[in-house]
């Protein structure tokens, strides 16, 4: 399969099945349009699946793993070791996502697409393109065929989950550094100076934040992506987890599955997908807004709002997996609440 091929597999999603589901929401014993986002976000889900009442047989929590050249930079307050140590925690189920997965009965599959360590770990799809992408100061993070193949490999593991009865997937990553790749990524995207797209991360002085800054500027400058060609700016300035997160958004869009969006990275990656694929947009929902500043931005371009505003930034797609339980209680007040008539309650009128 080609990206070309799966992105000519994805389908917008159904507008009369949406206009059912709104219909049903309309006729609910209850004040109208009492549930807000949540209402919306159902009659997403059915469009996805074009079903009126959708389903939600399985979910799957993913996280793309991954190590990036640009923490030689001193972007980071943590080393790139950090990233395998932290996969090996969540196996264990000792992280923020794999405790959050437990909790919700929700099984948590990890690829890594390009850690440093060399050394396999059970409990992880073992599938590394690259042992670290290369410093993206000084070149290219990796070659486009690479960016291709992290992009095929997370579309093709999601799609054979989606086989499996797997309708609701969280998108997440783990990497040192992948939030200077994503701002460099979302800077080139939107065309925004990376200052007001970069954060401090996982935590960074004011000294390190202006290393981070100058640390894109200097990758933008260098390798000169072109914001037309995604491929081109995540080869350039990307990691292989947001290639491998791209993959996944494409993947569950063309099974007509939902992808919940988590935090900064992960949203950087949702956009890239839709700018390869504006159709995949209608397969996305979005879990909470994260602290970091260019989070903001990168809904904004999708078009996204969501509902939560926590202020979390803890990454691995905690948030989305949170937000998994939220979305099974509406879709439940959905299917099990009755009508105005099954309720005995005369139906209420819509004033404009």
């Amino acid at each position: 399969m080609t990206i070309e091929e799966l992105v000519g597999q994805i389908q917008p999603a159904c507008a009369e099945t949406m206009a059912a589901a709104r219909k049903r929401w309309r006729y609910k014993c209850m004040p109208i349009g009492s549930m807000g986002a949540f209402q919306d976000m159902i009659v997403s889900i059915a469009g996805m699946q074009r079903m009126e009442i959708p389903e939600i047989r399985g979910k799957m929590a993913m996280v793309i793993a991954a190590d990036n050249g640009v923490v030689e930079e001193g972007v980071s307050q943590s080393g790139s070791e950090v990233t395998a140590q932290v996969v090996a925690n969540m196996v264990a189920g000792q992280s923020g996502v794999a405790l959050l997965a437990e909790y919700n009965y929700c099984p948590l599959y990890i690829i890594n697409m390009g850690m440093k360590t060399e050394e396999p770990m059970a409990g992880v799809d073992w599938h590394p393109l690259m042992y670290g992408t290369a410093n993206m100061t000084k070149g290219p993070a990796m070659d486009r065929e690479t960016v291709e193949k992290a992009i095929l490999y997370g579309a093709e593991r999601v799609m054979s989950m989606a086989d499996c009865q797997m309708d609701l997937f969280s998108v997440g990553e783990m990497g040192i550094g992948n939030t200077t790749t994503s701002s460099a990524v979302l800077s080139v995207l939107t065309e925004t100076p990376p200052r007001e797209v970069t954060g401090r991360g996982a935590g960074l002085s004011a000294e390190g934040l202006e290393r981070k800054i100058s640390a894109i500027q200097r990758a933008i400058d260098v390798n000169q992506p072109d914001k037309a060609d995604v491929l081109d700016v995540l080869s350039k300035v990307g990691g292989l987890d947001i290639a491998g997160m791209v993959g996944c958004y494409l993947g569950i869009a063309a099974s007509k599955r939902t992808a919940v969006i988590d935090g900064f990275i992960s949203s950087v990656a949702a956009l890239a997908a839709v700018r390869l694929c504006p159709a995949c947009k209608g397969y996305m929902i979005a879990s909470h807004r994260s602290l970091e500043p260019g989070a903001a931005l990168a809904l904004s371009e999708l078009g996204l709002d969501p509902v939560l505003e926590s202020g979390m930034h803890l990454g691995e797609g905690s948030g989305a997996v949170m937000f998994f339980s939220l979305l099974e209680q509406a879709l439940y007040i959905y299917k099990k609440l009755p009508s105005f008539d099954e309720g005995h309650v005369e139906t209420y009128e819509e004033f404009d």
